[in-house]
């Protein structure tokens, strides 16, 4: 039976090399998405989200993400699928193919000195660190050894769960503060920078984030970059409180080790959103990036924490297929690592921003940056919960 008419653009080509996995891992949703006419999920959405199956990317108008409600949908409607999250371990079996296991050894002395330098900065500055309870990471189940890791933005799946990802929460992980030292940090060494940014909005709506935000964002940008353009294709409102204002889409913050871009998928992106100039803009020096803002202060429940690029090896990275309706996004996973070094800021204010890397273009250069919230211990009682606003941006020249 046909597929639907679904303009739809997988971010992962027949070409694409993402790793040892290339070619050998099962990709479930491909059975059931585009959906066939007459299919038990084409019905499904047919008569609970029916929209879902009319709805059409424009490039033009990047902030249309009706999928934030269909997940509002999928909660009332009792199918929300979560990820599991595994309890703390202080070290954690991953499960690796013979050549990953080859990566591994090849990189690993790298990595180690990179570490011993990071432990030896962060003992020169007496950075103090706070300890969560757990820190989340993609768990090593042998599942991913055969099959992709995947979620989904689509508000069922038929008889397959929205996302197959499992995480593991760690004990024993330090994340680093390195407030008053942040410009030991930068871009281009590890992948993130922080930066002073104020900005003359109180009132966080999507109204103001598009007429005001948006546009000084892209302002700065550009200046920051000495770029030609900057295209910013989505920011997202976030809060554990979904229900923080009755006009916005608040959405959870992220709490797992992850990439929001790999090096499939940056490419796709760019196709997607600026698909008449993708192929002239290739041709030079681009970047994706991310800025992020906490809107709560001085204390965040749940910051941002930061891996400092150097302390990554590529062996710790899996891609992972993120669907939409209109298009197969790919993120990477992160694996454990004893070696890996995480930092953030205390006490941000709004005033204040996180720059940090998504892709490059350049292979010379930091190409992203992982990351996640944490849940920290070292806040007062009564901390409120974090409220934050981040954006994505393409970055010409």
């Amino acid at each position: 039976m046909p597929r639907l008419a679904l303009p739809f653009l997988d971010s992962v080509g027949e070409t694409d090399e993402h790793g040892p996995e290339k070619g050998s891992l099962v990709r479930p949703w491909k059975a059931y998405w585009p959906p066939e006419a007459g299919s038990e999920l084409h019905a499904m959405l047919e008569q609970n989200v029916p929209e879902v199956l009319t709805w059409r990317f424009n490039p033009k108008d990047p902030f249309d993400r009706p999928w934030q409600s269909w997940t509002k949908s999928a909660i009332l409607s009792g199918k929300v699928c979560t990820s599991t999250v595994l309890q703390p371990a202080v070290n954690g079996g991953v499960c690796e193919t013979p050549t990953a296991q080859e990566e591994r050894a090849a990189s690993e002395e790298v990595r180690q000195r990179n570490s011993k330098l990071l432990d030896a900065q962060i003992t020169n500055l007496h950075l103090p660190h706070s300890t969560p309870k757990q820190f989340n990471y993609l768990s090593g189940d042998p599942l991913y050894l055969t099959t992709k890791p995947y979620h989904t933005r689509l508000p069922f799946m038929g008889k397959i769960r929205r996302s197959n990802i499992i995480a593991q929460g760690y004990s024993g992980v330090n994340i680093y503060d390195l407030r008053n030292h942040e410009k030991e940090f930068t871009l281009d060494r590890s992948g993130f920078q922080y930066c002073h940014i104020p900005v003359p909005i109180a009132q966080w709506t999507n109204e103001t984030a598009k007429n005001q935000y948006l546009p000084l964002m892209e302002t700065w940008l550009k200046e920051f970059f000495g770029a030609t353009r900057v295209h910013i294709f989505t920011y997202t409102f976030r809060c554990e409180n979904r229900d923080r204002t009755s006009t916005e889409s608040w959405v959870g913050p992220y709490m797992r080790a992850h990439c929001d871009v790999t090096l499939n998928s940056g490419i796709r992106r760019l196709n997607l959103h600026l698909p008449e100039e993708a192929e002239k803009i290739m041709k030079g020096r681009w970047r994706m990036v991310g800025l992020w803002r906490a809107l709560t202060g001085p204390y965040q429940d749940r910051p941002l924490a930061l891996l400092d690029h150097r302390s990554l090896a590529a062996h710790d990275l899996l891609g992972a297929d993120v669907v939409f309706p209109h298009y197969c996004d790919e993120g990477y996973e992160v694996r454990y690592s004893p070696l890996h070094r995480w930092f953030y800021k205390s006490r941000m204010m709004p005033d204040e921003a996180l720059l940090f890397k998504l892709y490059d273009s350049s292979p010379e250069e930091v190409r992203f940056c992982p990351h996640g919230a944490f849940v920290d211990p070292s806040g007062p009682e009564g901390t409120p919960q974090r409220a934050s606003v981040e954006l994505r941006a393409i970055v010409i020249g």
